[in-house]
């Protein structure tokens, strides 16, 4: 088996067990370095990788509403509580919540909705994202 550029990148000085090995790492390592740039340009927007996700599925249910617990659902990279990035979002605008009159927690029935009052959503955000280049 011919060296390969992974086994250069991480140092590695055994084979691989299988190619499936190698295929699994490189798309680990593919991934990370798509999710450190997107970082990087959401960053210039005030935003995580985890609250554009959020804008993201509001954006697709617009004009609509989403309960918490819809939203988590949605989630390409699940999160354990949706509840701080909403909150993180509700602040300056583009997220409104309205709250139901149930328990605080475990409820996940308050309607969220995207692109409420205050400032609009970063469309340039969207863009950066969708232009990543490593």
């Amino acid at each position: 088996m011919t060296s390969s550029l992974l086994k250069e990148e991480i140092q590695q000085r055994r084979p691989f067990v299988s190619l499936e090995e190698e295929a699994f790492l490189n798309l680990q390592r593919t991934s990370n370095a798509l999710l450190q740039a997107l970082t990087r340009a959401l960053k210039t927007h005030a935003l995580t990788p985890t609250q554009y996700n959020v804008l993201r599925i509001l954006r697709g249910s617009h004009p609509g509403t989403l309960t918490c617990g819809d939203i988590g659902g949605r989630m390409v990279t699940p999160e354990p509580d949706v509840t701080p990035p909403l909150d993180r979002l509700e602040k300056p605008g583009p997220v409104s919540r309205a709250r139901d009159a149930g328990p605080l927690r475990g409820g996940g029935n308050s309607p969220v909705g995207g692109l409420g009052g205050g400032r609009p959503a970063p469309a340039r955000a969207r863009r950066t994202a969708s232009c990543i280049t490593l």
